[in-house]
Protein backbone atom coordinates (compact mmCIF):
# COMPACT_ATOMS: atom_id res chain seq x y z
CA UNK A 1 0.00 0.00 0.00
CA UNK A 2 2.80 2.15 1.16
CA UNK A 3 4.45 1.87 -2.41
CA UNK A 4 1.08 2.46 -4.50
CA UNK A 5 0.59 5.91 -2.28
CA UNK A 6 4.32 6.82 -2.90
CA UNK A 7 3.60 6.30 -6.48
CA UNK A 8 0.27 8.04 -6.83
CA UNK A 9 2.37 10.78 -4.99
CA UNK A 10 4.97 11.37 -7.90
CA UNK A 11 2.52 10.64 -10.25
CA UNK A 12 1.09 13.90 -8.88
CA UNK A 13 4.28 15.87 -8.73
CA UNK A 14 5.08 14.63 -12.13
CA UNK A 15 1.38 15.85 -13.57
CA UNK A 16 1.86 19.28 -11.85
CA UNK A 17 4.94 20.04 -12.93
CA UNK A 18 4.20 18.85 -16.87
CA UNK A 19 0.76 20.79 -16.59
CA UNK A 20 2.23 23.77 -15.66
CA UNK A 21 5.06 23.30 -18.29
CA UNK A 22 2.63 23.11 -20.87
CA UNK A 23 0.07 25.51 -19.62
CA UNK A 24 2.99 28.27 -19.42
CA UNK A 25 3.97 27.18 -23.16
CA UNK A 26 0.09 27.12 -24.27
CA UNK A 27 0.30 23.89 -25.72
CA UNK A 28 -2.32 21.87 -23.44
CA UNK A 29 -5.03 23.44 -21.35
CA UNK A 30 -6.20 22.26 -17.53
CA UNK A 31 -9.38 19.99 -17.89
CA UNK A 32 -10.11 20.22 -14.15
CA UNK A 33 -11.93 23.66 -13.74
CA UNK A 34 -10.65 24.00 -10.23
CA UNK A 35 -6.87 23.76 -10.97
CA UNK A 36 -7.90 26.37 -14.10
CA UNK A 37 -8.55 28.86 -11.78
CA UNK A 38 -5.36 28.07 -9.59
CA UNK A 39 -3.00 28.58 -12.29
CA UNK A 40 -4.66 31.65 -13.64
CA UNK A 41 -4.20 33.19 -10.20
CA UNK A 42 -0.65 32.58 -9.97
CA UNK A 43 1.26 29.05 -11.03
CA UNK A 44 2.68 28.95 -7.64
CA UNK A 45 -0.39 28.57 -6.06
CA UNK A 46 -1.32 25.52 -8.50
CA UNK A 47 2.30 23.85 -8.09
CA UNK A 48 2.17 24.17 -3.98
CA UNK A 49 -1.20 22.68 -3.93
CA UNK A 50 -0.14 19.99 -6.37
CA UNK A 51 3.05 19.67 -3.55
CA UNK A 52 0.61 19.90 -0.91
CA UNK A 53 -1.84 17.20 -2.24
CA UNK A 54 1.47 14.59 -2.89
CA UNK A 55 2.57 15.11 0.99
CA UNK A 56 -0.64 14.31 2.28
CA UNK A 57 -0.59 11.12 0.03
CA UNK A 58 3.00 10.24 1.81
CA UNK A 59 1.77 11.22 5.08
CA UNK A 60 -1.53 8.61 4.78
CA UNK A 61 0.89 5.76 3.47
CA UNK A 62 2.22 5.87 7.17
CA UNK A 63 -1.46 5.51 8.65
CA UNK A 64 -3.29 3.33 6.45
CA UNK A 65 -3.43 -0.43 6.79
CA UNK A 66 -3.32 -2.42 3.11
CA UNK A 67 -6.27 -3.76 4.16
CA UNK A 68 -8.32 -0.15 3.71
CA UNK A 69 -10.72 0.91 1.02
CA UNK A 70 -8.42 3.57 0.19
CA UNK A 71 -6.18 1.20 -1.07
CA UNK A 72 -8.85 0.64 -3.83
CA UNK A 73 -9.16 4.06 -4.91
CA UNK A 74 -5.78 4.60 -4.83
CA UNK A 75 -5.93 1.93 -7.42
CA UNK A 76 -7.87 3.81 -9.20
CA UNK A 77 -5.91 7.33 -8.95
CA UNK A 78 -3.06 6.05 -10.05
CA UNK A 79 -4.14 4.20 -13.06
CA UNK A 80 -6.16 6.96 -13.98
CA UNK A 81 -2.35 9.60 -12.89
CA UNK A 82 -0.69 7.06 -15.14
CA UNK A 83 -2.60 7.39 -18.40
CA UNK A 84 -2.69 11.22 -17.83
CA UNK A 85 1.26 11.50 -17.56
CA UNK A 86 0.89 9.50 -20.96
CA UNK A 87 -1.33 12.11 -22.61
CA UNK A 88 1.56 14.76 -21.30
CA UNK A 89 4.66 12.43 -22.72
CA UNK A 90 2.60 12.31 -26.01
CA UNK A 91 2.66 16.38 -26.64
CA UNK A 92 5.99 16.74 -25.29
CA UNK A 93 6.86 14.40 -27.76
CA UNK A 94 5.37 15.64 -30.59
CA UNK A 95 6.88 19.30 -29.72
CA UNK A 96 9.97 18.02 -30.20
CA UNK A 97 9.20 16.26 -33.27
CA UNK A 98 7.45 19.53 -34.77
CA UNK A 99 10.68 21.94 -33.14
CA UNK A 100 12.77 19.52 -35.52
CA UNK A 101 10.86 19.96 -38.35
Amino acid sequence: MKKLLYYLAILNLLDGFLTALGLHLNVIEESNPLMGNLYDLHPFLFLSLKIILSCVLIFLSIFISAESKVKLLAAGATVMYTIVCLLHSVWIFSLIVNSIH
